[in-house]
């Protein structure tokens, strides 16, 4: 999680912004190390400290209900750091630059003629 782009979204408060943080605690692209929130990081603490207000930090599917609810009825911005399960990657990541520039350029395009 970027600390400066926090620190934007809690200067500029867009009311229609909710941040969703789905932390599996790992670095899966590189093999799995795990990040600072498998130790004594809080991203919830690293946002409020940014200056973010509405933070929710559910611990389990009823309360991530619950905060989907508030975030599609009040104003934002919301910070919302999910836990996840640190199980293996599903996939993995396209690392073929010239169609990952293709696919950039036809989505700009399509932007352009819409």
């Amino acid at each position: 999680m970027n600390l400066g782009l926090l620190c934007t979204v809690a200067n500029v408060a867009p009311k229609n912004l909710a941040v969703v943080v789905w932390d599996n605690e790992r670095h899966e692209t590189t093999g799995g190390q795990p990040t600072a929130t498998a130790f004594r990081t809080s991203l919830a603490g690293v946002a409020r400290g940014a200056g973010i207000e509405k933070i929710i930090e559910p611990s389990n599917e009823e309360e991530l209900e619950h905060a989907f609810d508030r975030m599609l009825n009040e104003d934002g911005p919301f910070f919302i750091p999910v836990k996840i399960d640190a199980g293996p990657a599903k996939g993995s990541p396209n690392r073929d630059m010239v169609s990952l520039k293709i696919r950039f350029m036809n989505a700009l395009a399509a932007k352009a003629s819409a």
